[in-house]
């Protein structure tokens, strides 16, 4: 299956030509030219978003701050014509994936794309290791009682509470 890009940009020729150059990669790929568009299509399961920092008169940081509030494992790649050492400071700090300057070279944007899609499958596989790993924890019929680098106990699981009288 193909992976689902978003592009946020408010310069036409920018969206045509990053829509061409990933669709020829064979990436699916929407291209929205506000910042309303882009938060109406964040429930659409992207698993890339390439996001103008100023989108006319709105700011693209509003659109990272929603994708990180929702929780969503997608990575998000700022771009920007205007490139400002402290947007690029705001944009790494809430969350960005990476930063990059227009005018943007086929080559690196697909590099880009490449290693933003790289770093989603090993989160979403971290996650899935998390979640069974909680279910092993959960179900099992030994005692298990974890601990962090300090010896502090942070979970104990069923199965340990009742060997320890803990129950509530």
């Amino acid at each position: 299956m193909a992976s689902k890009i978003l592009i946020a940009d408010d310069e036409e020729s920018i969206r045509f030509t990053f829509k061409t150059f990933l669709e020829n990669e064979g990436y699916e790929v929407d291209a929205v030219e506000t910042l309303a568009a882009g938060l109406q299509l964040l429930d659409d399961s992207y698993d890339l978003i390439f996001l103008d920092i100023y989108l006319g008169r709105d700011n693209g940081l509003s659109l990272l701050h929603e994708v990180q509030s929702r929780r969503l494992l997608c990575p998000v790649v700022m771009i920007t014509g205007s490139p400002e050492i402290a947007s690029a400071a705001e944009s790494l700090r809430y969350g960005a994936f990476d930063y990059i300057c227009k005018p943007v070279t086929q080559l690196i944007l697909l590099q880009v794309a490449a290693k933003a899609l790289e770093h989603k499958r090993l989160l979403c596989e971290k996650e899935t290791f998390r979640m069974r790993l909680e279910g092993l924890f959960r179900c099992a019929t030994e005692g298990i009682v974890m601990t962090d680098n300090d010896l502090r106990v942070v979970a104990v699981n069923k199965s340990a509470r009742t060997l320890l009288g803990l129950d509530d």
